[in-house]
């Protein structure tokens, strides 16, 4: 057995520990919200909703907070669910004195509508953020199972074009893999992904 495969074998078994721990980790810190626990309420806005953000050029966060009438505490749309409000339609339609049908926990809107129109809707944005999550462990086990059929070579990979026999780079072929699943990401979700 080539003395170069079995470094590489070596080498790869870092990178397939890496890939797993990643693609497992995608899939249970997936945002399991127990909709159970949601505190359904209707509510009074006491005064325009409050658009803010943070952060530099790059690293924006934006959320919006909420008071209602008979209620101490503010409410919050936090930046995760942010990016799944409608927020033309809400800035337009949603008003001082609006009745509103909130689902929170701990002050944290989930769900938000008016009048039979969701401005907020939990199960969508949950469905994205966690397809997102699963497609990145999807994108990991690709390189996981790369990372395996590794140890399964005896020599050196090569393929045959036009009566050549060329030999296979394996880190050009898993640096490949790589670049082709952030490409697919960034093609899928765009920038916000990126967030």
């Amino acid at each position: 057995m080539n003395y170069n495969l079995n470094k590489k074998k070596k080498e790869y078994i870092h990178y397939t520990i890496i890939a797993t721990f990643i693609g497992i980790a995608c899939i249970f810190l997936q945002d399991n919200i127990d909709v159970k626990k949601f505190n359904v309420s209707t509510k009074i806005l006491a005064k325009e909703p409050f658009f803010t953000k943070s952060g530099g050029p790059k690293n924006k966060k934006y959320w919006v907070e909420l008071s209602f009438k008979n209620v101490d505490t503010t409410f919050k749309i936090n930046e995760s669910d942010y990016k799944y409000l409608s927020i033309e339609d809400f800035k337009v339609e949603v008003k001082t004195n609006d009745t509103l049908t909130i689902s929170s926990i701990n002050n944290v809107i989930y769900h938000l509508r008016k009048n039979d129109k969701d401005y907020l809707n939990f199960k969508r944005a949950r469905k994205y953020e966690n397809g997102k999550a699963s497609l990145v462990a999807y994108m990991y086990a690709i390189l996981v199972l790369f990372t395996l059929s590794i140890f399964l070579l005896n020599k050196k990979p090569r393929i045959r074009v036009f009566d050549k026999i060329y030999s296979i780079n394996i880190d050009f072929l898993f640096l490949s893999i790589i670049f082709i699943n952030i490409i697919l990401i960034g093609a899928l979700f765009g920038d916000e992904y990126f967030k």
